[in-house]
């Protein structure tokens, strides 16, 4: 009697497998009568035979399956916990003040935050896109420590990758209406921003740029914000996490600048850039001590750089770069003076002034000398002839045009005449007065004379330009 092939319905348990196990391979292991061949073909897998159009056909499929794959941009998704991560450029410098005050929420309402996420082309790691570091910490550490099932997984929505940048900004702007995010975490993360727009730009970012971008998504900030933030992230990064932005733009930056224009002019700006670097390494290793003890007496004690202690910091720059640069603190504070009003003085005039030879400089950038003594500037009619001045008690002296304020002080070098305060009463002695005399000082006699032969041998020690452009006088 012929035993026909039975359907795998009816098969036993071992013979079914050994049929599957046939099929799989392109054979049937169970033997069949012929007029059973056409069930048995049907069974059979057919392999296609290879040809361009079955390649093309495959591509279609491939691309099909990937593109029904791939998110929608604001598609709700629930991620395991583990498998989304916080965002790798995040600017946090240290734990979050508010850590426990998110985790004691969390313990008792639960998470009922969806995070943001997105991931970038070619990588499949998942990361919040627009804030949430510190809860998506809490909640990893929470699943860890306690395996509870409500912390394995978290809702998110889903962000279609546009641009560096464009995360950057995202988080900026979360963090940015905070109050515990400080001066130093808000300047690293404009750096940042800088990089990432030169990165996608290709070239240098300006101020300008920088104002617009983050304007682009609420965060208003002026460019002399953006300056202040720049410079310290350049300049002052070993005490950046104690600084404070009124104090950095107000004291530290213009005291920094000052001193590195004056080592440049000098040809000692890199020896000079490393003395201020290392002045504010040591700062602030001390401000770390400082913190750490502050911290064990009281956690949410913060400690920071204010204006005595930057005055400070600013006077040990100065002791090190004078001591550096062969003068005094005195001859410093000179050619510091001199070269913020006269930024076009060589180095040669710098040091003469910085060892006083013959020139005195204001104590203080906005505390000028008065006009040269007895001097009036030429009336805008006439400029070749200019009465004397008048007592301050005449109706005319409100018409005359002062002179620009001067840079150097009235003080004759030794072995000339020096100029003699002229009160309103004063008769000016009649001397007799050189023909290259400008009428300003010839008006005013002996005084303008002392005054004249003054400014001529100052030519010895700078430019004829620089010091017309200074006292405001023609010496021609």
């Amino acid at each position: 009697m012929t035993i026909r092939s039975r359907t795998p319905e009816t098969l036993t348990a071992v013979a079914r497998h050994q049929q599957l196990a046939g099929l799989t391979t392109g054979r049937i292991a169970v033997t069949s009568k012929p007029n059973d061949d056409r069930m048995m073909r049907a069974l059979t897998p057919v392999k296609p035979a290879a040809s361009p159009a079955s390649a093309t056909l495959r591509k279609v499929y491939d691309d099909a399956e990937a593109s029904r794959t791939e998110e929608l941009d604001g598609s709700i998704m629930t991620l395991n916990v583990e498998d989304l991560h916080t965002y790798d450029k995040d600017v946090r410098i240290g734990p979050n003040p508010k850590y426990e005050e998110i985790k004691a929420s969390l313990l008792k309402q639960g998470n009922n935050h969806r995070f943001s996420v997105t991931r970038r082309p070619n990588d499949s790691r998942y990361f919040v896109s627009a804030g949430g570091n510190t809860r998506l910490r809490i909640i990893k550490e929470l699943w860890r420590t306690t395996q509870d099932k409500q912390w394995r997984t978290v809702d998110v929505v889903y962000r279609v990758w546009k641009k560096e940048s464009n995360i950057v900004l995202a988080h900026m702007a979360e963090n940015d209406v905070r109050a515990d995010y400080t001066f130093w975490e808000r300047a690293l993360s404009i750096e940042t921003l800088a990089e990432e727009l030169k990165n996608e730009r290709g070239g240098e970012v300006s101020t300008t740029d920088l104002v617009d971008a983050m304007k682009s998504v609420g965060i208003p900030r002026s460019a002399k914000y953006i300056q202040t933030a720049r410079f310290a992230t350049t300049s002052l990064q070993p005490i950046g996490r104690w600084l404070d932005f009124e104090v950095t733009q107000s004291v530290l930056a213009p005291a920094y600048r000052a001193l590195e224009r004056l080592a440049t002019e000098l040809g000692a700006g890199d020896r000079v850039g490393r003395v201020l670097r290392d002045v504010a390494v040591d700062l602030g290793e001390a401000l770390e001590v400082r913190s750490k003890e502050a911290s064990e007496e009281e956690p949410r004690v913060t400690v920071a750089l204010d204006s005595s202690a930057a005055g400070s910091l600013v006077d040990h720059w100065q002791q090190e770069v004078a001591t550096l640069l062969d003068t005094s603190r005195e001859g410093l504070r000179r050619m510091l003076e001199a070269q913020a009003q006269s930024p076009r003085l060589t180095a040669e005039t710098l040091l003469a002034i910085s060892r006083g030879e013959g020139v005195s400089f204001p104590q203080g950038r906005g505390a000028l000398p008065p006009p040269p003594l007895g001097a009036t500037a030429p009336a805008a009619q006439a400029p070749t002839s200019v009465a004397p001045p008048a007592p301050a008690s005449t109706a005319g002296a409100a018409s005359q045009m002062p002179l620009r304020p001067a840079l150097i002080s009235p003080v004759a070098p030794a072995g000339m005449p020096a100029a003699t305060p002229a009160t309103a009463d004063a008769q000016l002695p009649a001397v007799e007065l050189p023909d290259d005399i400008p009428p300003n000082l010839a008006a005013a006699g002996a005084a303008g004379l002392a005054q004249h032969q003054f400014l001529k041998a100052m030519v010895q020690l700078t430019s004829l330009v620089e010091l017309e452009d200074c006292v405001g006088v023609r010496l021609n």
